[in-house]
């Protein structure tokens, strides 16, 4: 089977957007709510894993959740204002976000299931 998450953003105002997390562990055949998301921020990307991890990036940081959209923790490190624009998870220990803001000229990386995101600066 497949495991898919998926976020529906609400109009955006302030800096932040209502979100409402959804996951399928069927391959996307039937889908169920998961619960709200934080909503500081609006929504560019989301990642899951096998894990139950959920990853999201806005344009205020990345959000995570390792109950499957119950319960989310702000993530770690130094990230880059503007936040990001994409995220994703290559396991379910390692992932990379690309920031918001091309100018910054970097990648940041997981090693930890997305808890703590570290910059790789591009030269």
């Amino acid at each position: 089977t497949s495991e898919l998450v998926l976020v529906c953003p609400g109009t955006a105002a302030g800096g932040s957007q209502p979100k409402t997390v959804y996951t399928s562990a069927d391959g996307g055949k039937t889908w169920v709510k998961a619960g709200p998301a934080p909503s500081t921020g609006t929504a560019t990307s989301v990642a899951g894993s096998a894990a139950r991890t959920i990853v999201l990036a806005t344009t205020a940081g990345i959000e995570v959740s390792t109950d499957g959209g119950a319960t989310w923790t702000a993530a770690q490190g130094t990230l880059p204002a503007g936040g990001f624009s994409y995220v994703g998870m290559t396991t379910p220990g390692q992932g990379v976000a690309v920031p918001a803001d091309a100018s910054v000229h970097a990648m940041w990386f997981t090693y930890d299931g997305g808890a703590t995101w570290r910059e790789s600066p591009i030269s």
